[in-house]
């Protein structure tokens, strides 16, 4: 083992205990054993400390602690600052790597001379989600979203053109969600390196994950996607991105914690936080490269009102200030574009009936996911290796 490990993992981490002991445990059964472990603890209490204490003693694992609470992509980008690995992943602290994953991307990376490695995620479905309940916490099915396939190199031009024309709601891109994320693979220490000489930081912003995809599209001189599955995302409803696309307030307080007012006024839609696309899409000029390309309009204004739809609301004042300031920039639409996004809206709703019936009907039958219901997480990821 040389003097600095070949891979960094970094889990950034706030307020999720009951999930970071996963992500230690998974961690160190992984086969390949040259790596560091970073814990980057933004919490504002000292549980996440009191398990990670419990694991110290494995002097590959490192533990820090702000000394008071950050926005999110400040803390990815201080724990980035921790690492001493050739390559680098920070993770969300509700994912966990398959005990096989560092060993697959390094047999990669020996035949592959390339910065960027992304895989995809399977979904860990709790069977519950009380963490009061200490017993049976992460009880749950495994979900197998991906077929295996052969890797591929990343077209990096046309991604972030197709980023840009907003053609497909985020979520629904199937691989092409994960192409360029940090938090969905491993960049080599000299990109990084690199992106930081030229933009002074990997990921400024809102959304860490996607301010590092664009960095990454524009500086890295190969991207590949290694076809396979290698990660396990907890289905939580504790998720920053999944809150921030249902509940108004919370998207509003997720902006607020970075203490920058700009922020708001600076989005696609100024002061419109209740749509994750206008959000997201903030990040999308977060690199020096990306500021000439323009949103195709129609398309992200489909997509916002799509957001205005499903997302919950305080109350009826705030709802119709937001729509408000979609309606403004929607009324500078030439008519035909107009039309043509009532019109896909209107399917959109249609589809989200549909889908909300099943889920009813499911609910009122006791539906549980098909599939084994594995005792802990840990014993799924001993079971289900290559």
């Amino acid at each position: 083992m040389t003097d600095s490990p070949f891979f960094s993992i970094v889990y950034p981490t706030k307020n999720r205990h009951f999930l970071i002991k996963y992500c230690l445990e998974s961690m160190i059964l992984q086969q390949f054993k040259n790596f560091e472990l970073i814990i980057h603890d933004n919490s504002t209490d000292s549980l996440t400390k009191r398990v990670v204490e419990k694991f110290l003693d494995d002097k590959r694992i490192k533990y820090f602690k702000n000394i008071k609470s950050i926005s999110m992509s400040e803390n990815w980008e201080l724990a980035l600052s921790k690492t001493t690995g050739k390559f680098i992943s920070v993770l969300t602290d509700k994912t966990i790597l398959y005990l096989h994953a560092l060993k697959k991307v390094h047999f990669f990376l020996k035949d592959n001379d390339c910065e960027v490695v992304n895989w995809r995620d399977n979904s860990y479905f709790l069977v519950n989600e009380d963490v009061d309940s200490k017993k049976g916490y992460d009880r749950g099915v495994h979900g197998i979203k991906y077929k295996r396939t052969n890797p591929k190199k990343v077209n990096q031009k046309k991604e972030l053109q197709r980023m840009f024309s907003q053609s497909q709601r985020r979520g629904t891109e199937e691989e092409k969600y994960f192409w360029g994320k940090i938090c969905f693979g491993v960049y080599k220490r000299d990109l990084i390196k690199r992106i930081l000489e030229k933009e002074g930081n990997l990921f400024y912003g809102i959304s860490p994950d996607y301010s590092s995809k664009i960095k990454a599209l524009c500086y890295a001189n190969s991207i590949y996607d290694i076809g396979d599955s290698l990660q396990l995302s907890f289905n939580t409803k504790i998720s920053n991105g999944g809150n921030n696309e249902r509940y108004a307030s919370l998207a509003k307080n997720f902006i607020l914690s970075y203490n920058k007012k700009n922020y708001f006024k600076k989005l696609p839609i100024s002061f419109l936080y209740s749509s994750l696309h206008n959000i997201v899409a903030y990040d999308f000029k977060s690199s020096k490269k990306t500021k000439n390309y323009v949103l195709n309009k129609k398309n992200f204004l489909l997509r916002v009102k799509e957001d205005l739809f499903q997302i919950k609301y305080e109350s009826s004042d705030e709802r119709k200030a937001q729509y408000n300031l979609f309606q403004r920039e929607f009324k500078k639409l030439p008519i035909n574009d107009r039309l043509s996004v009532n019109y896909h809206f209107i399917r959109f709703v249609f589809w989200q009936k549909f889908i909300n019936v099943k889920l009813m009907i499911a609910k009122k039958i006791k539906y549980k996911p098909k599939g084994k219901i594995y005792n802990n997480v840990i014993n799924l990821l001993q079971e289900n290796e290559i």
